[in-house]
């Protein structure tokens, strides 16, 4: 009680007015000087600042000055000069998991639910910098089963990566008993700069947002709330970065300003965002081992529309220029589509029923959130079998269909719980039947993620391939005497491939050469690269393609190692450019999925320690470890003994540097950097792995929306009680690497030479695995952050979402999946088994469904039936 009683001391400060609230809240009017805020050490002895600057093309004219919270509705106000502020309890306190953490979310790096309950379903926008999000947000009251649970709709301002260093502003509504006693919904806010962990807290709970309104109180019941098929209310919402001063600042719809973060709370958020997001949350505790049916949004699908689904509407941006713009390019996704699903459109058309303070006009732009109990328990099998009896008294073909849905939902439910493992229900909602006819006339999106039976499937000539690509120093099947760069993983599917591409040539050629072991031909290294780095056009001659007929219809499953990750990225985009002469239907599309196992997506500080110069990341130092490489490479490719070079090649063939073609004069050229791959064309792999190096491929390199992408990336340091970063253990590291681990983990990028990209820390490349950072293993972040998502197991990405990069982190080192089985342990078997049951199991593309029109119908409806 005595530590209850310090932080009630600490949050509720003495107040000049008192006000008591009909819903039970009590609001104390505090001196806004003296207000939680400025117990920040940044902020102490600070005053709230002036008002800031508008963005440009703001407007108020659609928006209104009435109340909106309960406290305020009977003309209740506090004095100027001070602030409303909702006074805690010690019920409150008593409620909460824990005191010391009272106000603040459960600690969280990941976005996905399977591991601490978190559930989404929100619309985004990243790839570019954000100052700014303006929506107006849906007020419902969501059905909250659990204490310990909470249901709301907002705004995310996010920048870093979501691992410990994120930072997030939030503010929309949310219903929390745990927090408020109750399930009225409130006006919220909510901060973070290191992910939830030590920093934040919603409202006023603890240091760091500062208020400079006098009628709004955060944490205030919202009044009124919309009623399914009734009224609809919102409440406007606009956060923006003010260009003059730097601070964050949250206006409410009706042109209030209800106060700032101060931008020295954040690190990445100093700047502007990398992301924004919309939508709903829910914290599922597994009530009974089961999924919570606490609801999101309306508690209704957002196919069901304006009235009874959720919406966001009015979607916008603030740019660099404190611009409000028009959102474009807005993705969607839900952690749990079966549970909570999101759709995002444009209506015109809006129900023009107004009440109050809140007004449906013309909307350019508009989000649905929804929810329906998609998890099903016992009781619920009932009501499938209830239901598919009602169908079989009907005749139509519609219901006919129904059965059929119903059927397979109910072959996917595991026989000892009957709890499905992907499906969706309406019990909670109303009607089973209605529901399944609706998700089979409507139309589909182009991916869809779905459960095969293997033991189904006879023709293992019918499978997509699964291509594990090697990477730097590697080789493919048939080299080193049959050794198994992969260590015998691809024994553990009957169809997988492992193509032999030049151990340390270019991104840019291995990539070429990858299309080529796959469709046959000769490799074209296409006419301006190859004379613009000094060698031959064309190189190898594939007779037969090991899988001619790849194309659209038969996309290829493709994992990749270390280096390998960024040719298979670099291929995928010379397919959506349509860069293979003679191949004029080549796209993106070629591509199912691509897995990244210790993948080079950001480069890596070990070129600068192994001889690349930092300063531009290209060039090699005179005296280092690659130079030592670089000769015994062109000494060997010169030499050019045939036995020799078939049982292991570095693939420089194509710059004809055997003895045979250069001579003695050549020799010379060679090794002075005048021809062949290490010229100053620099066309070999380890510029393409330095950071300035992999910057330039990201630049150009897009993730698309219609592949699958999951990264494995290790780590082998760990930082004791926060201090330096250091080798987590000798034993288990490989003694070629421990040195590399203790290097990389201490060295820093010399600071008489620009850095190599704006914002760039030493501090966030020091863990690694003795060849790359894990930093740059997650998921593509330079020049510009794509989209992510942190998993804790192989299982907690399903259902999958195109066009995100899932990614694990694991304890091990850069060979752990390859070469010594052995040494891995009985990990290397569960990813393994895990990435191709994935590709299997869960991961295929299906053309979109179509709509018959009405006319159709009519005309096949009796041949049909």
């Amino acid at each position: 009680m005595k530590l209850i009683r310090k932080q009630l001391q600490k949050i509720n400060k003495p107040a000049i007015k008192t006000i008591h609230s009909s819903d039970g809240d009590t609001i104390d009017c505090v001196p806004s000087h003296h207000q939680p805020a400025f117990d920040h050490p940044l902020l102490q002895g600070q005053r709230p600042m002036d008002p800031p600057e508008m963005p440009i093309g703001y407007s108020q004219e659609n928006e209104s000055h009435e109340n909106f919270q309960l406290w305020s509705l009977y003309g209740e106000s506090c004095p100027e000069g001070t602030i409303p502020i909702r006074r805690t309890t010690e019920q409150d306190m008593l409620r909460a998991n824990s005191v010391r953490r009272f106000g603040r979310k459960i600690r969280r790096v990941r976005r996905d639910s399977s591991s601490n309950g978190h559930e989404h379903a929100v619309g985004y926008v990243s790839g570019s910098q954000y100052y700014g999000a303006k929506a107006s947000i849906n007020v419902w009251t969501p059905r909250v089963i659990s204490q310990y649970e909470f249901s709301l709709s907002q705004i995310w301002i996010i920048a870093g990566s979501f691992a410990g260093d994120l930072n997030t502003i939030e503010a929309g509504w949310q219903i929390s008993p745990e927090l408020y006693g109750d399930t009225n919904p409130r006006f919220f806010t909510y901060w973070t700069s290191d992910a939830y962990q030590a920093t934040g807290c919603y409202n006023l709970l603890c240091s760091g947002f500062v208020q400079t309104n006098n009628r709004i109180a955060i944490g205030a019941a919202i009044s009124p709330i919309s009623s399914y098929k009734g009224g609809q209310f919102d409440i406007s919402l606009l956060i923006w970065k003010d260009p003059k001063h730097g601070h964050w600042w949250l206006q409410f719809g009706s042109g209030t300003l209800v106060g700032y973060w101060p931008v020295s709370l954040f690190t990445h958020l100093r700047e502007h965002g990398n992301m924004v997001q919309f939508g709903g949350e829910i914290v599922n505790t597994r009530p009974g081992g089961s999924h919570t049916s606490t609801q999101m949004g309306s508690g209704h699908f957002a196919g069901e529309g304006f009235g009874k689904a959720s919406y966001f509407r009015n979607l916008q941006m603030v740019d660099w220029d404190n611009t409000l713009i028009p959102i474009s390019n807005l993705k969607v996704l839900a952690d749990h589509p079966n549970c909570y699903d999101i759709r995002g459109g444009v209506n015109r058309v809006w129900d023009v029923q107004v009440k109050r303070s809140y007004r449906l006009i013309q909307s350019p732009k508009e989000v649905l959130v929804s929810h329906d109990v998609a998890c099903f328990n016992n009781s619920i099998v009932v009501q499938i079998l209830v239901s598919l009896l009602k169908c079989c008294e009907r005749k139509d073909k519609c219901v006919r269909s129904c059965i059929a849905e119903c059927l397979a939902k109910l072959a996917l439910m595991e026989p000892e719980t009957m709890v499905p493992k992907f499906a969706s229900s309406s019990a909670v909602a109303g009607d089973l039947t209605q529901s399944l006819s609706e998700s089979i006339f409507k139309p589909k999106s182009t991916i869809e993620v779905k459960q095969i039976d293997q033991e189904k499937t006879t023709d293992v000539n019918d499978l997509p391939p699964i291509v594990l690509v090697h990477g730097i120093f590697g080789f493919g099947k048939g080299r080193l005497g049959g050794l198994s760069y992969f260590a015998g993983a691809e024994k553990k599917d009957e169809r997988v491939l492992v193509p032999d591409l030049g151990s340390l040539t270019s991104v840019h050629d291995r990539a070429r050469e990858l299309f080529y072991y796959l469709k046959g031909g000769l490799v074209d290294y296409g006419e301006e690269h190859s004379k613009a780095c000094g060698h031959s056009q064309f190189g190898r001659f594939y007779e037969k393609g090991e899988y001619q007929e790849w194309d659209e219809d038969h996309p290829i499953h493709f994992v990749g190692h270390s280096a390998g990750a960024q040719v298979v990225r670099v291929l995928q985009q010379m397919l959506a450019d349509k860069m293979f002469e003679g191949y004029e239907n080549t796209n993106e599309n070629w591509v199912l999925s691509l897995t990244s196992l210790s993948g080079a997506l950001n480069g890596t500080t070990r070129t600068y320690i192994d001889g690349i110069q930092p300063e531009d990341g290209k060039s090699l130092k005179p005296i280092s470890l690659l130079q030592i490489c670089k000769l015994g490479v062109i000494m060997y490719d010169w030499i050019d003994i045939p036995w020799l070079k078939s049982y292991y090649n570095f693939g420089f063939d194509h710059f004809n540097m055997s003895r045979k073609k250069t001579g003695v004069r050549g020799l010379v050229d060679l090794l002075l950097g005048n021809a062949g791959p290490f010229a100053a064309c620099g066309d070999w792999i380890l510029p393409d792995l330095s950071i300035q190096g992999s910057m330039k491929l990201n630049a150009s390199l897009q993730t698309f929306p219609n592949t699958f992408y999951f990264s494995y990336a290790t780590k082998r340091t760990t930082k004791p009680l926060g201090m330096m970063t250091v080798p987590s253990g000798v034993m288990g590291i490989h003694p070629l690497l421990f040195i590399r681990v203790l290097q990389m983990s201490q060295w820093q990028f010399p600071r008489d030479i620009p850095l190599p990209y704006k914002g760039y820390r030493d501090e966030d490349w020091q863990d690694n695995d003795g060849a790359l950072n894990t930093i740059s293993m997650t998921h593509p972040r330079i020049p510009v952050e794509h989209s992510s998502l942190i998993l804790r197991s192989d299982s907690d990405c399903l259902p999958l979402q195109p066009g995100i990069w899932y990614y694990k982190i694991v304890e091990a080192d850069h060979i752990m999946f390859i070469i010594n089985r052995e040494r891995a342990g009985v990990e290397f078997d569960l990813i393994y088994d895990s990435i191709f049951e994935r590709c299997r199991k869960h991961v295929f593309r299906k053309a979109p469904q179509t709509l018959p029109n009405e006319a159709q119908h009519q005309e096949r409806g009796g041949q049909e039936e």
